[in-house]
């Protein structure tokens, strides 16, 4: 039976999860799949101010906002959840629940962005 204490002057180190890996990486792949959906759903549900151009009075800063939110929204919670689920699976810490809480800021921020670029017509 092999001896898990650390020896004089070595750090212990934590097993590495296997499990977590492979979860996580599926998980941000399933995000992958879902961040491009998230995309066209929030370009879709704010194309109702495409009236709005450059220099309309009656649009405001909502509109900008929403439409940037549901355009580029997706795609930082994806890369945000890339960058904290890797550095969580270095750090030998679990992962997997990385990618789900990015899923569903995935799919809030698509609302949130219809909403905000609507409510700023008059």
């Amino acid at each position: 039976m092999p001896d898990d204490r650390p020896r004089d002057g070595q750090r212990p180190t934590r097993p590495r999860i296997s499990a977590d890996l492979v979860a996580t990486a599926l998980l941000l792949l399933a995000l992958a799949v879902l961040v491009p959906l998230a995309v066209l759903y929030g370009v879709l549900l704010t194309t109702p101010v495409d009236d709005c151009g450059a220099g309309q009075p009656r649009c405001g800063v909502g509109v900008a906002v929403g439409t940037g939110l549901g355009t580029y929204g997706p795609f930082g919670w994806w890369g945000l959840a890339a960058l904290v689920g890797v550095l969580r699976l270095v750090r030998r810490r679990p992962a997997a629940w990385v990618p789900i809480v990015a899923g569903v800021l995935v799919v809030a921020t698509v609302p949130v962005a219809a909403w905000l670029s609507q409510s700023a017509i008059p």
